[in-house]
């Protein structure tokens, strides 16, 4: 099948997870051209950088090649164009984006439909149910419908704003909606009609190939603490940095390293240093893959005190290298990670049950710890890799007319 992948920014390091999508849907030979809106700010993996120079990014364009595409096909099919923005304007009064950004996405899709035409390519799949399905949307209206789209959603940011984002009107107009967990299906479900919940679809997300290896690989002995992810309000580093405190008050010795960058990542900094821990954490910044392996293998426990998510993928890499995980219970968490069986469930925002949890660890022996990261391990093999995911996939795309 020739297709289309389109996101907001791509290769991101933390969207990994669509990067092993799309190669292993080449490999099953579909013929995928990669299209984002915009351009990563940074790409630090080899892999990421190879992705970059496969992608169409529509932002990059010459701007009055832009515009002038946008006014060709105007003149082209006037009735199209202007039902296409009126949708759009509808779009923009729910948002919190307004009526600018909203032209800027018929623009783009101006400009993507021309791509899709000039290469025949009929069909998108995008990632996240943002902006990105907005331009898919308006794709398929200035086609006559003859362009179709599918698109995945993972949460939390499509929950947070479903009315907003027409989370509704996209999800009536896509040929199928893939959802990450059955969470996310559920969250879906809510906000379209019930004759519309056949086109909701469960895929997983993946873990990448050179993350696996033995799965009798030998637990490190180690008291650090690894939490990966964005340095963001909703994965509640604060939270972890109150628990290490109080790990450290009680005489506990320990170590966090943060692996990850973000917009609070200077406030974050500032709070390890007024609670006197700074010699007690490190942050890394953005990190390769293979970086992130080797920061797993070379923890005692996974912590993510998340207030929201879909499914982390970061769960999904640290049980394939038998490492046991300490999260909360909220959104698709728990359909991968089982309280006392491979990991712990929390309650968000509970520095004290977290530090207690964590203490815990701190006091099993390495044989339990990796009992517990096997038992991590068969989950994610069950369910969450491109053998067993993409064939579900491709049968989405199977039904497509």
């Amino acid at each position: 099948m020739n297709l289309a992948y389109l996101t907001t920014e791509y290769p991101a390091v933390s969207h990994t997870f669509i990067r092993r999508e799309i190669i292993e849907l080449e490999k099953r030979g579909h013929n995928v051209q990669r299209f984002s809106i915009r351009q990563a700010s940074k790409c630090i993996d080899e892999q990421d950088i190879i992705e970059q120079q496969k992608t169409i990014y529509l932002l990059t364009s010459n701007k009055l090649k832009m515009l002038l595409t946008t006014f060709f096909l105007f003149l082209k099919s006037p009735v199209r164009s202007f039902n296409t923005l009126k949708k759009l304007f509808l779009f923009s009064r729910r948002s919190e984006r307004g009526h600018i950004r909203h032209i800027a996405y018929f623009v783009e899709a101006c400009v993507l439909l021309k791509y899709l035409l000039d290469n025949n390519l009929k069909h998108i799949h995008v990632h996240f149910g943002t902006n990105a399905t907005a331009v898919a949307y308006a794709v398929r209206l200035l086609s006559g419908k003859k362009i179709t789209y599918s698109f995945t959603i993972h949460g939390p940011d499509e929950f947070d704003a479903p009315i907003g984002l027409s989370l509704k009107e996209k999800a009536i107009e896509a040929s199928f909606v893939v959802a990450i967990s059955n969470y996310c299906a559920s969250q879906v479900k809510r906000w379209i009609p019930v004759s519309s919940w056949p086109k909701v679809q469960v895929v997983g997300c993946t873990v990448d190939s050179y993350f696996m290896g033995d799965e009798s690989v030998d637990y490190a002995d180690t008291k650090t603490f690894i939490c990966v992810g964005r340095l963001s309000a909703q994965k509640g580093h604060f939270i972890l940095i109150d628990a290490l405190e109080i790990l450290i008050n009680e005489g506990i010795e320990c170590q966090l390293v943060l692996a990850g960058d973000g917009e609070l990542r200077g406030e974050i900094e500032a709070y390890i240093t007024q609670k006197k821990l700074d010699k007690y954490v490190t942050i890394t910044g953005w990190v390769t893959g293979n970086d992130v392996r080797n920061l797993i293998l070379s923890a005692r426990a996974m912590v993510l005190p998340s207030f929201a998510e879909g499914l982390p993928v970061v769960i999904m890499e640290s049980f394939i290298l038998n490492r046991p995980v300490i999260t909360t219970h909220i959104a698709g968490i728990p359909e991968l990670v089982k309280n006392g069986e491979n990991g712990w469930l929390i309650t968000p925002n509970d520095s004290v049950q977290l530090a207690e949890v964590m203490s815990k660890s701190l006091n099993m022996t390495a044989d339990e710890l990796l009992e517990m990261g096997k038992r991590g391990y068969s989950a994610v093999t069950s369910n969450h890799l491109v053998s067993t995911e993409i064939p579900k996939l491709e049968r989405a795309l199977a039904t497509i007319h």
